[in-house]
C-alpha cells in the first residue's frame, strides 16, 4: 500500500478535519466511532490519515454523526 496522501476536494478535507476534531473533542476512540457508524476501522483510519477517499454514502454517515 502506498504511503502517499490524497489531496481531497475542499469540502471533503473540511469533513476530515471536522472528524478529527470531533473524535478529539468528544474523546471518542476510533473503535467506538466505527461502531456508531457501522464503518470499518480501516476505512476511518485511512480517511483520517488522507490515504483513502470514502464513497459518498460513507461520507453521509459521517456527516450525520458529527454535524447533528
Amino acid at each position: 500500500m502506498s504511503n502517499e496522501k490524497i489531496i481531497f476536494p475542499e469540502d471533503i478535507e473540511q469533513l476530515r478535519q471536522d472528524l478529527i476534531a470531533f473524535i478529539e473533542a468528544k474523546q471518542v476512540k476510533q473503535k467506538l466511532f466505527c461502531k456508531l457508524t457501522g464503518l470499518s476501522g480501516c476505512s476511518i483510519s485511512l480517511f483520517i490519515s488522507s490515504k483513502r477517499l470514502l464513497v459518498p454514502d460513507k461520507i453521509e454517515i459521517i456527516k450525520n454523526i458529527i454535524y447533528q
